[in-house]
């Protein structure tokens, strides 16, 4: 994996797009270009005042990896077209994708979904909220043998 392109924002997003290209066949490639976004190292600590409501392990969480990934791919290339095609991919995205990641409110907006996303993996709700009194005690199955 190879880098092509890195630019770090002032919104304390970091672009990082890399060439994932392997040949598949004899003279036939896969031409695979993968996006990653972070936040640069202690960037998050901007966004922890406006998103009070998310606990210490989603930020944990959060801090692990990526804010997001993604990947583009054409599938049995001929040798001959890879860096055309590599090329149009490689400069696809970064029309498209740096002016959204240089965009300050598309920072609070990630960092909003995925702590959103997630809370959600963390949440565990208990089996019987306290002083629910849905429990009946032992059911009857005494008709089953009459």
């Amino acid at each position: 994996m190879a880098e092509i392109f890195a630019r770090t924002f002032d919104n304390g997003l970091d672009l990082k797009i890399n060439d994932c290209s392997r040949k598949v066949a004899a003279d036939r490639w896969l031409v695979k270009i993968a996006v990653v976004i972070s936040c640069v190292p202690g960037g998050l600590h901007l966004y922890r005042e406006q998103f009070s409501w998310a606990d210490s392990s989603c930020w944990r969480e959060l801090g692990n990896g990526p804010l997001m990934e993604l990947a583009r791919e054409r599938n049995f290339i001929d040798r001959k077209d890879v860096d055309e095609i590599r090329d149009g991919i490689v400069n696809g995205l970064r029309t498209d994708i740096v002016n959204y990641l240089a965009d300050p409110s598309f920072t609070v907006k990630l960092v909003s979904r995925r702590l959103e996303e997630i809370a959600k993996k963390f949440s565990r709700q208990p089996a019987l909220p306290p002083g629910s009194d849905e429990d009946d005690g032992p059911a009857d199955f005494s008709y089953l043998f009459k």
